[in-house]
């Protein structure tokens, strides 16, 4: 998408821009061989990325306070209307959304969907039944 290929030319190039992501997930490989100028991530790799940005939280405050306000009462926050810190995305039949919860037991996520609109859906009530999972469980 155009925010990948802004983020890539402003880095270096491809090259660059996995030798950098590769610092926040451990298990990211910077292979030089492994050539792709797809905007490519896993939900592994994002659940990766998502323990990074928790785990070091007070120094992304404003990013968190972005992806808060990022699709209120869509996505991850469809059915909760709690204000994930998410970011999610789209094309042609893909939905998909990372983030985390910061309410309550704190847990990130990631879901990945090629289900059409019915994505958002299913983002959603996936979202919720781990919400509840986690947090109905605490009482």
């Amino acid at each position: 998408n155009e925010a990948a290929e802004y983020l890539f030319d402003n880095l270096g190039g491809y090259d660059e821009f996995k030798r950098l992501i590769a610092s926040y997930d451990d298990e990211q490989e910077a292979d030089p061989a492994y050539v792709s100028y797809e905007n490519e991530f896993t939900p592994r790799n994002m659940g990766h990325i998502l323990g990074y940005l928790y785990h070091h939280k007070d120094a992304y405050d404003p990013l968190i306070k972005n992806m808060k306000a990022s699709m209120p009462g869509q996505f991850l926050d469809r059915n909760l209307n709690i204000y994930f810190a998410q970011k999610y995305g789209s094309y042609d039949w893909s939905y998909n959304a990372a983030g985390l919860s910061l309410t309550g037991h704190p847990y990130s996520i990631a879901i990945y969907t090629t289900l059409g609109d019915a994505g958002e859906t299913v983002i959603g009530d996936m979202n919720e039944i781990c919400f509840r999972y986690f947090n109905d469980s605490e009482e």
